[in-house]
C-alpha cells in the first residue's frame, strides 16, 4: 500500500511539473484556463501570489483533486494522529523545493519515501485543549463527563480576552470544556472537538427534549451553530398586498435559558445519568453499545428535520437492544428489538404488547425512511413517542433490576422470558 501511495505522489509531482513549465501559464490567475494537450484545465491554486510567475507554482483542477485524495489516503495510515492538512503541507513543501530547483527531479523519490515514512510513524504530541461552550452552566463545581471537564467562569485572562470577540456581552458562553488529545496540531483540535461534542451529547441525552425545544439554549462549541432568520410572504384573501412574516430561528441561542447542571442534575440522575458515567468508566460490550446509543440520542436532540431526528432515535434504540446474540438464532432485527424492549419495559401482557407494537412501528418506519420511501410521514408526535421509548429503554438498562454485561446475556434472557410467557 505504501509503495502504491509513493508511486501516486511521484506521478502527481511529475504532472504538476509539466503544467508549471508551460510558458503560457505566466501571468495567469486563479480561475483562468490553460490548454493542456487537447483539454482545457482550470487553475485552482497559486502559491504565495495572486498571479503565476517568479517563485510561485500553481495547481490545476484535477491535480488539486488528486493531491487531496492522496493526502486523505495517506493520513488514514495513521488515523487520529495525522491530519490530511498536515500531509498536504508536507507534499506542498516538496513541490516548492522542486520549483526552487527548476523542476529537476533529483532526490524527489527519496523525499517522497521520507514523507510517507514520517506520516506513518509519527506518534503525535499530546496537548490540553480548551474550547468555549455555548449554553451550558455547570455552576460552581467542575463537571467531568468522560474525558472532558466542563468549568464555569471566571476563566483565565487569556480565555476571557479571546471571548471578548465571540461573546462580547457574556450572554451565551458560561462554560469552557477542557480535554487532552494527541496528534499533529490539526488533529489534536479535531480530536478535542469530537470528545467535547460526545460529552455534550451525553448531557443532551439525559436533559434535552427530543422534539422541539423552546426553552433551553442550544449547547455547542462556540461557533458551531449560528443564528438564522428566515422570512416568508403571506397574502391573506382579504388583502391585496402580501405581508412579510419573519421567523427568528436562533439556532445558536435556542431558548432563553442555559442548561443549568446544578438544577438539572437531580432529574438527570433520576433517569440514570450518574449510573451511565460510572458504567462507562468500567466498560464492557453492552455498556459500549449503550454509550453509542446515548450518543445517537444526544444527536437526535439537536435541531434537524423530523425524519432525521426520528432515524437518530431509532438508531439509539437499535444500539441498545438490536445486537444479534451469537448462537441464538432469531426472527430478524425488527422482531428482535421489539421482543427485547417489550420484556425489558413491560410488566404485564398488556404493557408488553403495547411496547412491542410501538417498537415494531418505530423500527419499521425507520427502515422505510432509510430505504427512501416517499410514503413516510414523520410528525413531531412520532419523534416525541420514539424519544419516550428510547429514554425508557435507557432508564431500564441503567437502573432496572436485571443487569447485563454482554449482548448474548440480553439475548438469552429475552429468550427465557419468551419461554416463560
Amino acid at each position: 500500500m505504501m509503495a502504491d501511495i509513493e508511486r501516486r505522489i511521484g506521478r502527481l509531482l511529475r504532472q504538476i511539473a509539466r503544467s508549471n513549465e508551460l510558458p503560457e501559464a505566466v501571468g495567469k490567475q486563479v480561475g483562468d484556463y490553460l490548454r493542456f494537450g487537447s483539454e482545457f484545465r482550470r487553475i485552482v491554486s497559486i502559491s504565495g501570489a495572486s498571479r503565476v510567475g517568479g517563485d510561485t507554482y500553481f495547481l490545476l483542477d484535477l491535480e488539486a483533486e488528486d493531491l487531496s485524495e492522496i493526502c486523505i489516503e495517506l493520513s488514514k495510515t495513521n488515523p487520529g494522529i495525522v491530519s490530511p492538512e498536515d500531509v498536504q503541507r508536507r507534499v506542498r513543501e516538496l513541490i516548492s523545493e522542486m520549483k526552487a530547483n527548476r523542476w529537476r527531479g533529483e532526490g524527489v523519490s527519496r523525499r517522497i519515501r521520507q514523507i510517507v515514512r514520517t506520516v506513518t510513524e509519527y506518534g503525535g504530541r499530546r496537548a490540553t485543549v480548551t474550547v468555549p461552550v455555548w449554553g451550558l452552566d455547570v455552576g460552581g463545581s467542575p463537571l467531568v463527563v468522560g474525558d472532558v471537564e466542563f468549568k464555569s467562569r471566571p476563566f483565565s485572562d487569556k480565555v476571557e480576552d479571546e471571548l471578548k470577540y465571540v461573546d462580547p456581552n457574556g450572554l451565551g458562553v458560561h462554560a469552557i470544556a477542557v480535554t487532552s488529545c494527541a496528534g499533529d496540531e490539526g488533529m489534536i483540535f479535531a480530536n478535542a472537538r469530537t470528545q467535547v461534542n460526545r460529552a455534550m451529547n451525553i448531557l443532551r441525552a439525559f436533559s434535552f427534549p427530543v422534539a422541539r425545544n423552546d426553552y433551553l439554549q442550544e449547547i455547542a462549541i462556540e461557533g458551531d451553530l449560528r443564528s438564522l432568520q428566515s422570512f416568508g410572504l403571506l397574502t391573506y384573501p382579504e388583502n391585496k398586498e402580501p405581508g412579510i412574516y419573519l421567523t427568528a430561528t436562533h439556532v445558536h441561542l435556542g431558548g432563553v435559558m442555559p442548561l443549568n447542571i446544578p438544577q438539572s442534575l437531580p432529574i438527570m440522575n433520576a433517569v440514570g445519568f450518574s449510573e451511565f458515567l460510572e458504567a462507562v468508566r468500567r466498560p464492557n460490550r453492552l455498556t459500549k453499545m449503550i454509550a453509542k446509543a446515548v450518543d445517537w440520542l444526544g444527536e437526535a436532540t439537536k435541531p434537524d428535520v423530523l425524519p432525521a431526528k426520528f432515524v437518530k432515535v431509532a438508531f439509539s434504540i437499535d444500539a441498545m437492544v438490536g445486537a444479534e446474540g451469537q448462537n441464538l438464532p432469531d426472527s430478524g432485527k425488527r422482531i428482535r428489538i421489539a421482543d427485547r424492549a417489550a420484556f425489558l419495559m413491560g410488566r404485564s401482557y398488556k404493557s408488553r404488547n403495547m411496547v412491542w407494537r410501538a417498537m415494531d412501528k418505530i423500527i419499521g418506519k425507520r427502515d422505510k425512511i432509510a430505504h427512501g420511501s416517499s410514503e413516510v410521514l414523520v410528525t413531531e408526535a412520532d419523534v416525541e413517542e420514539a424519544g419516550k421509548y428510547a429514554r425508557g429503554l435507557l432508564h431500564t438498562l441503567l437502573l432496572g433490576p436485571t443487569k447485563f454485561k454482554e449482548p448474548e446475556e440480553l439475548a438469552a434472557w429475552a429468550k427465557r422470558q419468551a419461554l416463560l410467557g
